[in-house]
């Protein structure tokens, strides 16, 4: 097998990109770029040099059209791209995936090969006001995402967050609670305020603790249009609030040791 440099993965996972966004134009759904591929887009018009990854939203209603058409069949996909799907049976993840099958991809955190490359689309659902009411689901939603973690987590070497003991009493709880627990709960999170009925919204999975993550639901309405490594992609209006909210000063380059990727290595098969 082949090992891709972080560039050519980054190209390879444009690809998958670009054959979603031709979906969502040809059917009208609505989606922006999300998270670090946002961030990407404004301060390096294309990917974070150092990032190997692809995170889009959509809103609620397009999330769950997108997922009917491509599961109906209605909906397909050029090249050898597949839908992990987000709650099939075994499901890993409570959001989709859009997965090509061409690449095998190793995890440093598993040491091993347990996906294929990928890009990930995460629903955007609906928030209330009351702003202790936002604090308590996006800390239910850090602790779904910790064990999300740490149940896939076996190569503790390769984790240097916890102390050693602290990390591996942590796995042995979170593959008692179980993965299939993490995306029942989480999809249950996301319906407890639905898209469309409050005047917030963001993705509840996302991680973030405080409310950096929740913006305004109309910015779906008004969307605008960024480059993306050349090429145009739809962004949501209200980009300025949740890039702030999320990194602080977004424009500034974090210092060298704070350039995380994901620590995968990708291969073509």
């Amino acid at each position: 097998m082949e090992k891709l440099t972080t560039r050519q993965t980054q190209l390879a996972e444009l690809e998958i990109l670009k054959e979603f966004d031709r979906i969502c134009q040809e059917r009208g759904f609505i989606y922006s770029l999300y998270a670090g591929t946002l961030l990407g887009a404004v301060r390096h018009k294309g990917f974070i040099p150092w990032d190997e990854d692809v995170d889009v939203l959509m809103p609620r209603p397009d999330y769950e059209k997108f997922r009917a058409g491509v599961l109906s069949g209605e909906i397909k996909f050029n090249g050898g791209y597949t839908l992990a799907d987000d709650r099939e049976k075994g499901a890993e993840h409570p959001f989709l995936k859009i997965l090509d099958k061409r690449f095998l991809v190793k995890s440093a955190l598993t040491e091993k090969f347990d996906t294929n490359l990928w890009i990930d689309i995460f629903p955007a659902d609906g928030y209330p006001q009351d702003e202790k009411k936002c604090t308590k689901i996006n800390k239910k939603a850090k602790f779904l995402n910790r064990v999300m973690f740490f149940s896939r987590l076996t190569n503790f070497s390769g984790y240097k967050g916890l102390g050693k003991l602290k990390t591996k009493l942590f796995c042995v709880y979170a593959k008692m609670y179980g993965i299939n627990r993490v995306v029942k709960n989480a999809n249950k999170l996301y319906k407890e305020y639905e898209f469309g009925k409050c005047q917030s919204c963001g993705f509840k999975m996302s991680g973030v603790k405080d409310l950096g993550n929740i913006f305004s639901s109309a910015a779906f309405s008004n969307m605008i249009q960024m480059e993306f490594e050349g090429i145009s992609f739809p962004v949501m209006a209200d980009l300025e609030r949740y890039l702030k909210g999320v990194y602080g000063d977004y424009m500034q380059l974090p210092p060298e040791d704070k350039r995380g990727a994901h620590d995968i290595s990708v291969y073509r098969i």
